[in-house]
Protein backbone atom coordinates (compact mmCIF):
# COMPACT_ATOMS: atom_id res chain seq x y z
CA UNK A 1 0.00 0.00 0.00
CA UNK A 2 2.42 2.38 0.58
CA UNK A 3 4.77 1.92 -2.51
CA UNK A 4 0.89 2.25 -4.34
CA UNK A 5 0.46 5.78 -2.64
CA UNK A 6 3.66 7.31 -3.21
CA UNK A 7 4.13 5.62 -7.20
CA UNK A 8 0.90 6.81 -7.85
CA UNK A 9 1.44 10.54 -6.39
CA UNK A 10 4.81 11.01 -8.48
CA UNK A 11 3.25 9.17 -11.29
CA UNK A 12 0.83 12.50 -11.95
CA UNK A 13 1.95 14.52 -14.86
CA UNK A 14 2.81 18.12 -13.42
CA UNK A 15 4.77 20.03 -16.57
CA UNK A 16 3.83 23.51 -16.66
CA UNK A 17 5.14 25.35 -19.82
CA UNK A 18 7.04 28.52 -20.31
CA UNK A 19 5.06 31.72 -21.43
CA UNK A 20 5.49 31.97 -25.30
CA UNK A 21 6.99 34.62 -27.07
CA UNK A 22 5.02 36.28 -30.15
CA UNK A 23 8.09 36.35 -31.99
CA UNK A 24 9.04 33.37 -31.98
CA UNK A 25 8.77 30.59 -34.87
CA UNK A 26 7.48 26.98 -34.10
CA UNK A 27 11.43 26.14 -34.32
CA UNK A 28 11.41 27.76 -30.56
CA UNK A 29 8.75 26.24 -28.77
CA UNK A 30 9.01 26.63 -24.68
CA UNK A 31 10.76 24.26 -23.23
CA UNK A 32 8.65 22.48 -20.17
CA UNK A 33 9.43 23.59 -16.63
CA UNK A 34 11.71 20.93 -14.53
CA UNK A 35 9.09 19.29 -12.11
CA UNK A 36 9.98 19.90 -8.60
CA UNK A 37 8.69 17.84 -5.74
CA UNK A 38 9.45 17.53 -1.63
CA UNK A 39 8.80 14.13 0.07
CA UNK A 40 8.66 14.07 4.12
CA UNK A 41 9.49 10.53 5.39
CA UNK A 42 8.96 9.89 8.67
CA UNK A 43 10.62 7.23 10.62
CA UNK A 44 10.18 5.56 13.85
CA UNK A 45 11.65 8.07 16.79
CA UNK A 46 14.58 5.70 17.30
CA UNK A 47 17.89 6.36 17.06
CA UNK A 48 18.89 3.21 15.14
CA UNK A 49 16.14 3.31 12.81
CA UNK A 50 17.03 7.00 11.86
CA UNK A 51 20.35 5.64 11.05
CA UNK A 52 19.86 2.69 9.12
CA UNK A 53 17.32 5.07 7.05
CA UNK A 54 20.17 7.89 6.24
CA UNK A 55 22.04 4.80 5.07
CA UNK A 56 19.76 3.69 2.83
CA UNK A 57 18.82 6.81 1.15
CA UNK A 58 22.03 8.09 1.02
CA UNK A 59 22.99 4.64 -1.03
CA UNK A 60 19.99 5.01 -3.04
CA UNK A 61 20.88 8.83 -3.86
CA UNK A 62 23.82 8.07 -4.95
CA UNK A 63 22.43 5.06 -7.17
CA UNK A 64 19.83 8.06 -8.40
CA UNK A 65 22.89 10.15 -9.44
CA UNK A 66 24.89 7.59 -10.88
CA UNK A 67 22.10 6.43 -13.09
CA UNK A 68 19.58 9.23 -13.94
CA UNK A 69 20.26 11.91 -15.65
CA UNK A 70 16.84 13.45 -15.77
CA UNK A 71 17.35 14.15 -12.08
CA UNK A 72 18.92 17.41 -11.94
CA UNK A 73 18.97 17.90 -8.47
CA UNK A 74 18.24 15.49 -5.10
CA UNK A 75 18.83 16.69 -2.08
CA UNK A 76 18.10 14.97 1.47
CA UNK A 77 17.94 16.44 4.62
CA UNK A 78 16.88 15.39 8.50
CA UNK A 79 14.72 17.25 10.90
CA UNK A 80 16.34 15.22 14.00
CA UNK A 81 13.28 16.74 16.32
CA UNK A 82 10.64 14.70 14.32
CA UNK A 83 12.60 12.13 12.77
CA UNK A 84 11.63 13.26 9.37
CA UNK A 85 13.49 12.97 6.68
CA UNK A 86 12.87 15.85 3.72
CA UNK A 87 13.84 15.49 0.54
CA UNK A 88 13.88 18.34 -2.22
CA UNK A 89 14.05 16.91 -5.79
CA UNK A 90 13.76 18.28 -9.35
CA UNK A 91 13.48 16.16 -12.37
CA UNK A 92 13.76 17.57 -16.51
CA UNK A 93 10.35 16.34 -17.19
CA UNK A 94 7.88 13.36 -16.57
CA UNK A 95 9.68 10.70 -18.06
CA UNK A 96 12.47 11.15 -16.02
CA UNK A 97 9.92 10.68 -13.07
CA UNK A 98 9.01 7.66 -15.12
CA UNK A 99 12.15 6.16 -15.31
CA UNK A 100 12.56 7.22 -11.35
CA UNK A 101 9.65 5.12 -10.55
CA UNK A 102 10.37 2.22 -12.47
CA UNK A 103 13.97 1.61 -10.81
CA UNK A 104 14.96 -1.32 -9.07
CA UNK A 105 16.91 0.37 -6.74
CA UNK A 106 14.00 2.40 -5.12
CA UNK A 107 11.60 -0.83 -5.36
CA UNK A 108 14.48 -2.11 -3.10
CA UNK A 109 14.58 0.92 -0.82
CA UNK A 110 10.78 0.96 -0.08
CA UNK A 111 11.12 -3.18 0.47
CA UNK A 112 13.96 -2.32 3.11
CA UNK A 113 12.29 0.18 4.68
CA UNK A 114 8.98 -2.18 4.65
CA UNK A 115 10.97 -5.34 6.11
CA UNK A 116 12.58 -3.57 8.50
CA UNK A 117 9.38 -1.37 10.15
CA UNK A 118 11.37 1.55 9.57
CA UNK A 119 8.08 4.40 8.87
CA UNK A 120 5.49 5.38 10.81
CA UNK A 121 3.60 6.83 8.60
CA UNK A 122 3.39 7.01 4.53
CA UNK A 123 4.86 9.27 2.69
CA UNK A 124 3.91 12.74 1.94
CA UNK A 125 4.96 13.75 -1.51
CA UNK A 126 4.30 17.70 -2.60
CA UNK A 127 4.91 18.64 -5.66
CA UNK A 128 6.23 22.27 -5.68
CA UNK A 129 5.16 25.76 -7.81
CA UNK A 130 8.44 27.90 -7.52
CA UNK A 131 7.44 31.59 -6.43
CA UNK A 132 10.52 33.12 -5.60
CA UNK A 133 14.47 32.96 -5.03
CA UNK A 134 17.44 34.41 -4.67
CA UNK A 135 20.83 32.29 -4.22
CA UNK A 136 24.62 33.43 -3.07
Amino acid sequence: MLLFNYLELLSLTVVAALPSDSSSTDAAKPQPLPITLTNIISIVNDTAKVAREQKLLVDFIQKVNQNEPGVLEFQLNLDKNTSQFLTYEKYKDQKAIDKHLKSSYLADLLAAEDKEKLKRADNQVYFLDLITQFNH
